[in-house]
């Protein structure tokens, strides 16, 4: 599927996104890649069955593909600069850590059924062909880190992305906040060259906030909630 000029791009994704995957259909493999050339540069939409590979284990297959892997295999082993916990905190954090996520999941299933008790009526159905929100100007991970830490000390780029999503959940849903289930590997961070995911991998559920008109203190209430879980 092509799309004529660039403008047509989010259209066409949005459609594309309507459409179950061909080999769900048909005798074709489970996963697609769409290519649109563009100028100098190329867009493309991959697209998996989940039963094929995790986001994580698509992730490092397209990494593997790419021109740049020896790069990105080579920072995959350094491996992420940790801070070395002092032995109480490690002890403090084994002893109460379970409890901890324990009574955050039991605070999003209480948020799950109050949104459920306060809006008996399921909101009516928006009609018309599904819609993507776009962004047409991308930032590289510096950027993205000086701005969260800027609005919301603290805060990472997970927890940007994550109120992005809420922003372009708000134009269809008019609740203060959506329950969400978070997919996560139990590695932790991109996968290492020849590790694979398999049965190492999890949900967190949490509750994510619907922004109002302060971006600051929606970042904040972001990195409260879901960002808290995440990190447990």
């Amino acid at each position: 599927m092509e799309a004529r000029p660039t403008m047509d791009l989010p259209r066409t994704i949005a459609r594309v996104l309507d459409l179950p995957l061909r080999g769900t259909l048909e005798k074709r493999p489970w996963w697609e890649a769409l290519v649109w050339p563009r100028g100098a540069g190329t867009d493309v939409l991959l697209r998996s069955h989940h039963c094929i590979a995790d986001g994580a284990s698509f992730g490092a297959l397209f990494g593997n593909l790419s021109d740049q892997r020896e790069e990105i295999d080579a920072l995959l082993r350094q491996g992420p600069r940790r801070r070395r916990r002092s032995r109480l905190a490690r002890l403090l954090r084994v002893m109460f850590g379970p409890l901890v996520m324990s009574l955050r999941l039991l605070r999003a299933v209480l948020a799950s059924l109050w949104m459920v008790v306060a809006a008996p009526r399921p909101p009516p159905r928006r009609r018309g062909p599904r819609t993507v929100a776009w962004a047409s100007d991308f930032a590289d991970v510096a950027l993205l880190k000086r701005v969260a830490k800027k609005l919301a000390p603290g805060a990472t780029v997970n927890d940007l992305y994550a109120a992005l999503v809420a922003a372009a959940l708000r134009t269809s849903v008019s609740r203060d906040a959506v329950a969400c289930a978070v997919p996560v590997h139990l590695y932790g961070g991109a996968l290492p060259p020849g590790v694979d995911v398999g049965n190492h991998i999890g949900a967190v559920v949490a509750r994510l906030p619907l922004p109002g008109r302060d971006e600051a203190a929606h970042l904040r209430r972001v990195r409260d909630g879901v960002g808290g879980a995440l990190r447990g």
